[in-house]
């Protein structure tokens, strides 16, 4: 799939997601087991252009580490751990 825009790229930041999500109450929901999610040909545009290679990772944290995230030129793969 992919996302196009009129509107420059603010702050030069572009993000590439899989989250949790948390309840009415704030707990969070058991975080399903998704297997691996692969975003490729990830790129933004804006005053130049940006893929998520060397980019900050976050990885889901719920009382342990639930994924792994890696780059690798424009694809950001996200495992469930």
């Amino acid at each position: 799939m992919q996302l196009d825009s009129t509107y420059a790229l603010c702050q030069q930041n572009a993000e590439w997601i899989v989250e949790d999500f948390e309840g009415g109450n704030g707990n969070y929901v058991s975080f399903a087991d998704f297997g691996t999610v692969t975003f490729t040909d990830a790129v933004a545009t804006g005053k130049g252009t940006y893929t998520p290679n060397g980019a900050t990772v976050y990885n889901i944290l719920q009382d342990e580490v639930m994924t792994s995230v890696s780059t690798n030129g424009p694809s950001v793969t996200i495992t469930y751990v």
